[in-house]
């Protein structure tokens, strides 16, 4: 589904400045409906990776990319494909779920408007909004599909976000840090749709955060990423039981676990 070779991202130096080489000789396989964490601390390269690939970095100057990125049957590397076939590709194939939900989404349009103009992009009819809506466990979706972002919670935003990516039935789902904001129950809802609808659609999904319980919860295989290199990636239960790394296994140490806190009484 997902082929990435060789990934390196350089940001050029700014005045006085020096370049930043934020991304280093990355190399992932994601296969159709498999699910492939990438994990690592603020600052590793996990969001720069995933803006990376389908070239969603912005600056001035702008950041150098080089690298191989491969999506499903084409044959195309999408670092090279024209901006025009890499838009086509962006809308049928791959959707993108942003850290910032509120930035995310168009504070002039209702809920509603922003489905329907997603939809006319798409040429799609896509999933009923209130279905998707009800899905992500917001409650009175007709209500929410009648109110403007800034009129909802930053976690309502965020369902909302989900739910919009959802919405065009993408045969990847890059979700960066996805359950941000929400409580524990709506949380671990969110990841079972997720891997719900990767499970029904054969949907795959590459999924970036720093907790490495949520990768424990939905992904098959997991990278580990420090300072913008993979220094480890294999089978989840085996990099969990197994960690070859210091640093995975300082990740994994900071894994809340039940019963681990002291007794207050």
């Amino acid at each position: 589904m997902l082929s990435v070779r060789d990934l390196d991202v350089r940001f050029p130096a700014a005045r006085r400045g020096q370049e930043v080489r934020a991304v280093r000789g990355v190399s992932f396989d994601i296969p159709e409906a498999g699910r492939f964490g990438l994990v690592g601390e603020s600052g590793s390269g996990k969001t720069v990776t995933c803006m990376a690939l389908t070239r969603l970095l912005a600056g001035f100057p702008p950041p150098i990319i080089r690298g191989q990125v491969r999506f499903g049957d084409e044959v195309e590397d999408l670092l090279c494909v024209s901006d025009r076939r890499l838009n086509h590709i962006r809308r049928h194939g791959i959707a993108c779920i942003f850290q910032d939900p509120v930035a995310s989404l168009n504070p002039y349009m209702t809920v509603r408007t922003q489905f329907r103009e997603l939809l006319r992009l798409l040429g799609a009819p896509g999933d009923d909004p209130c279905r998707l809506l009800e899905l992500v466990r917001l409650p009175d979706p007709l209500q929410v599909l009648d109110s403007y972002p800034s009129e909802l919670s930053g976690g309502m935003c965020q369902r909302v976000s989900i739910a919009l990516a959802l919405a065009g039935k993408p045969r990847l789902l890059i979700a960066d840090e996805p359950t941000t904001d929400l409580d524990v129950l709506t949380r671990n809802a969110i990841l079972d749709l997720l891997r719900d609808m990767s499970e029904r659609s054969s949907m795959a999904l590459l999924l970036v955060t720093h907790d490495l319980g949520i990768v424990g919860h939905l992904c098959d295989r997991v990278a580990v990423m420090e300072q913008g290199i993979i220094v480890e990636q294999g089978d989840t239960e085996h990099i969990f039981s197994s960690p070859r790394q210091p640093y995975t296994r300082n990740l994994l140490s900071a894994v809340p676990r039940l019963g681990s806190g002291s007794d207050a009484d």
